[in-house]
């Protein structure tokens, strides 16, 4: 399977799994961390097809990763979601990626993989690859962000206004609206306000007086 339906099958354990911020971004990277053994690409061919679903898909770099979520978020949550996280890369590249998975390298070099798996090149990734993005927009609607929270909250913040209900009216123009400028409180629309290098809105009057 491709990276993208991956990192959507991290965000969507992230979320499902009311996970806050902090394990999102953790669901995330345990959902494309075992690609890493993708990365002897670059020295060619060769060196690919001789690593890949080695030393990232096995079950003790998934061991190691749920130990590591786990110590860094301290609960029972963390332990779950981290385990669906890495362990969802391992079962969509059973079915979906035509390699077989070396689970237990580099102890055995027995491969694994459902039997019928489908190759890379099967429509049936392109089709994961477009219904990757519809799930994150139906995600977006119910939990009101978006995979750009992984980055910049207040920036994925911003972009999920511009689709909220505007139950304001703006200070300056008597227009609807929903935000509010982040110094004097005043509500303020997208014409008259300005967003700053903190990624925060301010109005026309706070920003003159800065």
């Amino acid at each position: 399977m491709h990276l993208e339906p991956h990192a959507a099958l991290g965000w969507a354990i992230g979320n499902l799994g009311r996970a806050d911020r902090k394990l999102r971004n953790w669901c995330v990277l345990g959902a494309i961390l075992p690609d890493i053994d993708a990365f002897p690409y670059v020295f060619g061919a060769q060196y690919y097809g001789r690593w890949h679903h080695t030393f990232g898909h096995n079950v003790f770099l998934w061991a190691a990763f749920m130990g590591w979520v786990t110590f860094k978020c301290r609960s029972v949550r963390a332990l779950l979601l981290s385990f669906l996280a890495f362990g969802s890369h391992l079962l969509a590249d059973a079915e979906f990626s035509g390699w077989d998975l070396y689970l237990f390298w580099p102890f055995s070099t027995r491969g694994y993989s459902f039997p019928g798996a489908v190759g890379l090149e099967a429509p049936i990734n392109t089709h994961l690859v477009y219904y990757s993005f519809v799930v994150v927009g139906l995600l977006a609607l119910i939990y009101k962000r978006t995979p750009l929270d992984i980055f910049s909250p207040r920036l994925d913040q911003l972009l999920i206004s511009f689709f909220r209900r505007k139950d304001l009216i703006c200070s300056f123009c008597q227009r609807p609206c929903n935000q509010r400028c982040a110094e004097c409180k005043r509500p303020v629309c997208a014409r008259h306000s300005a967003v700053t290098k903190e990624i925060v809105l301010r109005c026309p009057d706070c920003v003159s007086r800065k």
